[in-house]
């Protein structure tokens, strides 16, 4: 019993060290491929993104100078790339 709670110990911090890195990578490619970005929030879903599901791992919001909004899902590689699979105004 004590050998299961340190792996929890353990595996809990690494998994939010883990969703914090590829949310990171998300907010990186938005700042990159749109300019004028005055909100932007990225969100995902229960279990994260490494949860099972059909590629919407993460919901993106952003304003670009503040009238124009948009929103798509996105989802992130293990080799570093980003998907947007649906954008809408």
């Amino acid at each position: 019993m004590k050998s299961f709670l340190m792996s929890i110990a353990v595996v809990i911090p690494v998994y939010v060290i883990y969703i914090y890195y590829l949310r990171q990578r998300i907010v990186k490619y938005v700042k990159k491929n749109y300019q004028n970005i005055t909100g932007l929030s990225v969100c995902w879903s229960l279990f994260g993104p490494v949860g099972p599901g059909s590629g919407t791992k993460y919901y993106v919001r952003l304003s670009i100078n503040n009238d124009q909004y948009i929103t798509f899902y996105a989802m992130t590689s293990l080799f570093g790339g980003v998907f947007i699979s649906k954008e809408s105004d």
